[in-house]
């Protein structure tokens, strides 16, 4: 619905007046007020007195409320909404995460969560006003209590952290609001919004975040990538929910966690997600997979017994028993470990060239049971140890054991395209089916775009590479085959076009020529 408002009379315009000093009735433990509402200059505000608040007036009257975004370079969170307990409504702050050219906002996220302050818990701390819209907070210590319908602070410590500056994950945006602040009966509140996830939603927990190289509420998903020479996508997803989540009713309940899902560790996570594809009937030859699952007895359990082989990183610390019935640290293998012991050899090919590491490999005990050990040619203090298992039915070479953990790196592209190019962490929900489901959606979309990105790549050569130093490009250097992105791009052509097909298609096989100029030189660099 749009409503027209027309000014056929002049308005009256806002901020007339000066309020005298003796004037001010200080509210109990609430600061200065007055009979009328007040800018921060204290000259007087008048709700309506200009086109925009009339048209807002309007809004408010027709919904109850409405969403104020204020078009500022840093986003500042608005809902105009009367600033009491006594309304049962719910309240969401949104911020603004893009704007246009003119500055006016484009997108807008809710906030992870949103808490109603008093004004005296934000004059304890030994702060006081004026208070402005976007200004930053910390809460620590929170006692939440719900008040019909509306989380207020009730107890905490609250500083004042700075205002309008950069978004910080965990720290609070502040809404300033004067709906109440012309009936001091009603007391001053004032509402802020948790910037990132938000505590209340599924799987989020205090952790380290490496991407972000702090700590923060985040989520943990485990992945799993079908990879083949041809290509690679995700074919299944776990969330991870914590025990602390599940352990609690009442959270349970407002996650949207059902009442028969227990607690599982990462690695048993992955055990049924590799269950789930074995009895699906997805031909599993081998598994990869870091340290935070190769060092799980179990999930190893389940692969041999399924006849699955594997290399999967483990610390420095895992043991292992070798032929002569010694027990060492896999570290402690270095000095057994001669230089005829190492081969150089690639696990895989990359953007940038082969991949290429040196490589030994110890027996144990068990015949099919080994330890892999991976060292960095430019940086050989660089180590890393892989717990390997060669099924009866499949040779045991060094070659098949290099490739093999070669392929774990394509889980951590899935995961970044995913993330990037299709939303897999922008779900902007909390419950644990709503997640899911769009969890679902972006594998189908990377899915879809890496089937087609690896059929068009079987009826394309690759680019040639260099074969010493100083060679050049060829003058004609044909364009890389189309990428999971480039496809991507190209499905996007379907529903959204802003220039002639052509256009779009040009710049397309530019990009692709381009890659394929950069992906010479780097190969080149390599032969270094």
């Amino acid at each position: 619905m749009s409503v027209t408002i027309t000014a056929r009379t002049p308005l009256l315009i806002g901020g007339f007046g000066e309020v005298p000093a003796d004037e001010l009735t200080p509210e109990e433990g609430d600061g200065p007020v007055s009979d009328l509402p007040r800018r921060r200059d204290r000259t007087v505000m008048i709700p309506g007195s200009s086109l925009t608040g009339a048209v807002r007036l309007v809004h408010e009257a027709l919904a109850g409320g409405c969403l104020r975004i204020l078009p500022d370079e840093d986003f500042v969170p608005v809902h105009r909404h009367p600033a009491t307990t006594a309304e049962t409504r719910p309240v969401e702050l949104a911020m603004v995460t893009a704007v246009d050219d003119k500055g006016l906002p484009t997108s807008v996220a809710l906030a992870a969560e949103t808490v109603w302050i008093p004004l005296r818990l934000l004059n304890a701390n030994g702060t006081s006003g004026p208070y402005r819209c976007g200004d930053r907070l910390s809460i620590t210590q929170p006692v939440i209590a719900d008040e019909n319908g509306r989380r207020v602070l009730t107890a905490g410590t609250v500083a004042h952290t700075g205002a309008m500056s950069a978004a910080v994950d965990g720290s609070w945006v502040l809404l300033v609001t004067d709906t109440r602040a012309r009936d001091p009966a009603k007391g001053v509140f004032f509402a802020a919004g948790l910037i990132g996830s938000s505590s209340r939603s599924c799987g989020v927990k205090r952790q380290y975040v490496g991407c972000a190289g702090k700590v923060a509420n985040a989520v943990n998903f485990v992945n799993a990538t079908y990879s083949t020479p041809k290509g690679h996508s995700l074919i299944a997803s776990a969330l991870y929910v914590p025990v602390e989540q599940l352990a609690d009713e009442a959270t349970r309940t407002a996650i949207g966690v059902q009442a028969g899902h227990e607690f599982q560790t990462k690695p048993q996570l992955g055990a049924g997600l590799l269950g789930d594809a074995a009895d699906a009937g997805v031909p599993l030859g081998w598994c990869a997979a870091d340290a935070v699952y190769g060092r799980d007895p179990h999930l190893r359990a389940e692969c041999e017994k399924r006849g699955i082989g594997y290399s999967f990183g483990v610390p420095c610390s895992f043991r292992i028993t070798l032929a002569s019935g010694t027990t060492l640290r896999a570290d402690a293998t270095l000095k057994i470990l001669t230089r005829a012991a190492w081969q150089v050899a690639s696990c895989g090919s990359g953007s940038k060239g082969e991949r290429t590491y040196a490589w030994a490999w110890v027996g144990t005990a068990s015949p099919r049971h080994f330890l892999l050990i991976r060292r960095s040619l430019t940086h050989p203090a660089e180590l890393a140890y892989f717990h390997c298992f060669v099924p009866d039915h499949l040779p045991a070479t060094l070659g098949v054991l290099v490739a093999v953990t070669g392929r774990r790196w394509t889980v951590e592209e899935d995961h970044e395209f995913g993330k990037d190019q299709f939303g897999f962490d922008s779900s902007q929900v909390r419950l644990y089916t709503p997640i899911m489901r769009h969890i679902v959606l972006v594998m189908a979309a990377l899915a879809i775009c890496a089937v087609t990105a690896a059929e068009a790549r079987t009826r394309s050569q690759p680019p040639p590479t260099p074969t010493n130093p100083t060679e050049q490009p060829p003058e004609d250097l044909p364009p890389i085959p189309l990428t999971v992105v480039e496809v991507k791009r190209l499905f996007n052509l379907l529903t959204r076009v802003w220039q002639p097909i052509d256009h779009h298609l040009h710049w397309s096989a530019w990009r692709r020529r381009h890659q394929a100029r950069a992906r010479w030189y780097h190969h080149r660099t390599r032969l270094t």
